[in-house]
C-alpha cells in the first residue's frame, strides 16, 4: 500500500488511473481484514482473552481485550503467546500520549477551569485518531477516488509509522520465540541427563552382563558332562 501511494502521489497520473489503482488498495485492505481474523483452530489470534470473539468486523472495529495469553515454559518464567489486535493494527498508544500532552498544556494555561479529558475529535471519529492501518487504508481508497495527491502523500508518514510498528511488533515476537526455544533445548538436554544418570542406577552393563551368562553356562555344560559321564558306568566300573 505504500509503495502504491507513492506512486500515486506523483502527478503523472490522474484521476481515471487512480481511481482505477483504488481497487487494488480495496483488496488489500480485505486482506488485512482477515489477517486480523486470522485463526488458529477454532479460537482467534488477536482477541486476546476472548479468544472466540470475532476480534475485527469489516469496519475495523476492535471487540477483543488488551490481555496477554501466557505460557510458563521454565520455573516461574511466562511468556506471552499472543499480540492483541490494538497493539498490532492501532496506534493507540501514540495518540494516547499526545492527547495526556493536550490536556497538560490546557491545564497549564487555564489551571483553573474544568477540562473534560475526553476530546470531541476521539469521540466522534475514534478510528480516524487512533490511525489504525484500516482506517489508513480507507483513507488512501478514498484519496485515490477523488483524485487528492495531497491527501496522498499526507499518508506517507502515517504508513512508515505503522510499518515500524509492525517491524516493533515481530522483533517482540522473535524474541519471544528465541526464549521458548532456548527453554526446550535446555529442558531436552535435562532429560538426556537424567536418562543418563537413570541408565547408570539401573540398567545392566550388557557387556558384563554377557560375560557372567558365559561363565555359567560353561560351568554347566562341565556339569552336564561330569554327570554324564557317571551314569553311563556300569555297578562293576564304580567296584572297579
Amino acid at each position: 500500500a505504500k509503495e502504491i501511494a507513492i506512486a500515486q502521489a506523483s502527478d503523472f497520473y490522474d484521476g481515471d488511473i487512480r481511481r482505477n489503482v483504488s481497487n487494488e488498495i480495496v483488496q488489500l485492505r480485505k486482506q488485512v481484514v482477515a489477517i486480523a481474523n486470522k485463526r488458529f483452530g477454532n479460537r482467534y489470534i488477536f482477541s486476546g482473552y476472548k479468544s472466540l470473539t470475532k476480534p475485527f468486523n469489516n469496519n475495523g472495529e476492535y471487540f477483543g481485550d488488551k490481555n496477554h495469553i501466557k505460557i510458563e515454559v521454565g520455573k516461574d518464567f511466562f511468556v506471552p503467546i499472543n499480540l492483541h489486535g490494538e497493539e498490532v493494527f492501532f496506534s493507540e498508544e501514540i495518540k494516547q500520549k499526545e492527547k495526556n500532552n493536550l490536556n497538560n498544556s490546557k491545564e497549564e494555561s487555564f489551571p483553573n477551569s474544568n477540562i473534560n479529558r475526553d476530546l470531541a475529535s476521539e469521540t466522534s471519529d475514534t478510528f480516524k485518531e487512533k490511525g489504525n492501518l484500516f482506517s489508513q487504508l480507507s483513507t488512501l481508497i478514498t484519496a485515490l477516488e477523488i483524485n487528492d495527491s495531497e491527501l496522498i502523500q499526507n499518508l506517507l508518514e502515517k504508513f512508515d509509522k505503522s510499518i515500524n510498528r509492525l517491524v516493533t511488533m515481530r522483533t517482540r515476537v522473535g524474541s519471544i520465540i528465541n526464549s521458548v526455544e532456548s527453554f526446550q533445548a535446555k529442558i531436552e538436554k535435562e532429560n538426556i541427563d537424567d536418562a543418563q544418570h537413570r541408565s547408570k542406577l539401573i540398567d545392566a552393563d550388557v557387556a558384563e552382563l554377557f560375560s557372567d551368562i558365559s561363565k555359567q553356562q560353561q560351568i554347566l555344560t562341565t556339569t552336564y558332562k561330569s554327570g554324564q559321564a557317571i551314569l553311563n558306568q556300569s555297578l562293576i566300573d564304580f567296584l572297579r
